[in-house]
């Protein structure tokens, strides 16, 4: 969007305004509810500023107060970022190249800055104000780079060489461990500012559902004290497990150690030691599964114990692939999210205009019975629920790996429950499935993904529980699962607390239960043991 020339704050030589406490007037006047509009003019504004020459504290100033409106708009944005709907998320990802572009013109101006400020001496001697425009830059290449992954696109080409050539600048200078302000208050060093986006991205943030890696990169401001970077020598006597190799001569992102040829090793490559980090996760973890809380900790209640087991693999020992691929080539129909996959793996019919019906009479018996006698077989002609089709890309014991070359007409989150039916071969019948990773291509309209099938033959059940509110208390659609012997059921986020009287609909029989362990809480499902009450 380019906004009306009108709308900068312009002087009457027509030149961008830089005045500081002019600038400060102008952005109060600005229509902070018209985000699109609003966002566009600041990064219109503050690029302008880049033609002019100025001194580099004004430069600075500049900076600071640009940098209200921007805390503004991003705490909005990491405030909904993991509780939107997959409406409201498509609406939010559209806002993302405007942040991205904003913070990519902050970290801009930031090393402009830097590069007029960087042989500039003062008659008080050492001249501090390179380090805070450092500061300044890693932070707002951080969120660029974030802003990226929750597209779930490719890191900008030289956004990682610039992270990496202002970190080896502060060391350089012997100054990257000491601490500097940072833009949105408080303080860290250097080098704890660039291993937090370093640590960011080794926990593989095409696995993560959205607005997660918000939730990691905050923790990660109170716990990456646990971490130190040193020069990579002597690689023979290094275990490599929670290691990361920093090339800082390179464009490339961090590699874990077990994936480096040491026999490259030069004086730019440099080690990230986070196994400290990696066991204050696992502690972390372990609390939660023995429902322990700690007011300390930033991620949310339910999404930290799924975060914490990533966060935990991603800096430990990450396991290591053992269902091998494929390549297959054939289409698979494909439809997003619990309710239109249980409305087709039912059959193409709603399950729950049957069960709404007088209700029978509750049974204690078991629930291990076979065959397709509990489906509901009431038809429905919901235009909701409408199927894609993808390519298939290869395949493995576990799942599928696909792709489409269009935009898809629903939203695809990381997490989200599936449905999918292969529709050339052989296989006809719907298994359920999630989305573990997903990654778009920002030149063209196409998005590759990857599918977890967590049950070859789900039966489509409806359930409620039995106190609550009247949200719980009434049917809603779910999934039954036997495996190892064991009953799960898969149902919409928020009807799992422990040991909750439930109650199941399978055809004309009501089924008295008790929610058990809670294994898995994603973007779009939770899954329980059950047993029979």
């Amino acid at each position: 969007m380019n906004p009306d020339s009108s709308a900068l704050p312009l002087r009457k030589n027509g030149e961008i305004e830089t005045r500081p406490l002019h600038v400060e007037e102008w952005l109060e006047t600005l229509p902070y509810t018209d985000f699109q509009q609003t966002v566009a003019v600041l990064q219109s504004a503050l690029a302008a500023t880049h033609k002019l020459g100025m001194k580099p504290g004004t430069r600075l100033e500049l900076l600071e107060l640009y940098h209200r409106p921007y805390q503004y708009y991003l705490n909005l944005q990491i405030k909904a970022g993991a509780q939107l709907s997959s409406r409201q998320m498509e609406t939010l990802q559209q806002q993302l190249q405007l942040m991205k572009q904003f913070a990519a013109t902050l970290a801009m101006t930031a090393r402009k800055a830097l590069d007029e400020s960087a042989n500039r001496k003062t008659m008080w001697g050492q001249n501090k104000l390179p380090l805070s425009l450092v500061q300044h830059a890693i932070t707002y290449l951080s969120h660029a780079l974030i802003f990226t992954y929750l597209e779930y696109a490719r890191p900008p080409r030289n956004v990682w060489k610039q992270l990496h050539s202002l970190y080896k600048f502060s060391a350089d200078l012997g100054q990257h461990n000491q601490h500097v302000p940072l833009p949105e208050g408080g303080s860290a060093t250097i080098e704890q500012t660039y291993s937090k986006i370093v640590l960011t991205q080794t926990v593989d943030p095409y696995h993560l559902p959205f607005g997660a890696i918000w939730e990691i990169y905050q923790q990660l401001g109170d716990w990456v004290e646990q971490t130190h970077i040193q020069p990579l020598q002597n690689t023979g006597s290094i275990q490599p497990d929670s290691r990361f190799v920093l090339d800082l001569a390179s464009d490339m992102a961090p590699l874990p150690l077990a994936k480096f040829n040491t026999d490259k090793t030069s004086p730019e490559h440099y080690l990230l030691d986070a196994s400290r980090l990696a066991a204050l996760a696992g502690r972390h973890q372990n609390a939660l599964e023995n429902s322990q809380t700690n007011p300390e900790l930033k991620l949310s209640s339910h999404s930290a114990r799924s975060l914490l087991a990533h966060m935990t693999r991603a800096w430990g020992t990450p396991p290591k692939r053992y269902l091998p691929r494929e390549d297959i080539q054939g289409l698979i129909q494909m439809t997003y999210g619990l309710n239109p996959t249980h409305f087709h793996i039912n059959g193409g019919r709603d399950l729950l205009q049957q069960v709404n019906k007088p209700q029978q009479s509750v049974s204690a018996d078991g629930l291990d019975v076979d065959g397709e006698d509990h489906l509901l077989h009431i038809e429905s002609t919901s235009s909701n629920y409408a199927t894609e089709q993808w390519e298939m890309v290869n395949q493995s014991a576990g799942g599928f790996a696909l792709r489409k070359t269009s935009k898809p007409a629903q939203t695809v989150r990381v997490g989200e429950l599936v449905g999918v039916r292969v529709t050339t071969g052989t296989e006809k019948h719907w298994c359920l499935g999630v989305i573990r990773w997903l990654m778009a291509n920002t030149d063209q309209p196409g998005y590759q993904l990857g599918i977890q099938i967590i049950a070859q033959k789900a039966e489509p059940v409806a359930v409620r529980a039995l106190q609550g509110s009247q949200a719980d208390t009434q049917y809603q659609r779910a999934f039954l699962l036997k495996q190892s012997g064991d009953h799960t059921l898969v149902t919409g986020r928020g009807l799992y607390t422990k040991a909750r009287s439930l109650e199941l609909a399978r055809g004309e029989k009501r089924h008295s239960l008790t929610s058990g362990r809670l294994l898995e809480t994603a973007a779009g499902f939770e899954q329980f043991n059950i047993a029979s009450r």
